[in-house]
């Protein structure tokens, strides 16, 4: 299975967001970053086409249910295509599908940039933890139905991002 990459277009207000292989952490952080950015520049439409994504980690779904609860917050679309039915159970178990609108269509060919790769991506350690933290924080928070599921993560994880603060950064 590849290594996840993800690979984005804009159009005024509308962002596209094409996930190829494995979405993990390890590319978590810029889709979080990139559409944050683009949301606070007034995007008012995320759309996520998943058709060549094999599958997701919490983390990676923690971070999608992130830009979920701030595009509900800002009132914007935030729309999934061609998810396959493993990855829409794969939400729907952490309870955070309703975040998100559903559909299958024909995406168009747009002019791709990557944005994040996982394969040879050099990441501060401290960035990819916070980023882990506040994704499982996001669907803790999501659907009390995962708190027992993410409690003991999260509080490891907590006590790492302090333990990294602590030691500083690693040459």
């Amino acid at each position: 299975m590849a290594d996840g990459e993800i690979l984005v277009a804009r159009m005024g207000a509308v962002v596209q967001v094409r996930l190829i292989g494995r979405a993990t952490f390890k590319i978590s952080k810029p889709l979080n970053d990139y559409c944050m950015q683009a949301l606070n520049e007034g995007a008012r439409q995320v759309i996520i086409e998943f058709s060549s994504c094999a599958s997701m980690d919490s983390t990676f779904m923690g971070v999608l249910t992130m830009i979920g609860l701030d595009c509900r917050r800002r009132k914007c679309a935030i729309i999934f295509i061609n998810t396959t039915p493993f990855l829409r159970d794969l939400l729907d178990g952490l309870g955070v599908s309703d975040l998100f609108q559903f559909t299958t269509t024909q995406v168009p060919e747009v002019n791709w940039q990557t944005l994040a790769s996982a394969a040879g991506q050099v990441t501060n350690i401290c960035q990819v933890a916070d980023t882990v933290l506040e994704a499982h924080q996001a669907l803790m928070n999501a659907s009390p139905d995962n708190v027992p599921k993410f409690q003991s993560v999260v509080e490891m994880l907590t006590a790492e991002v302090k333990n990294l603060r602590k030691e500083g950064p690693k040459p």
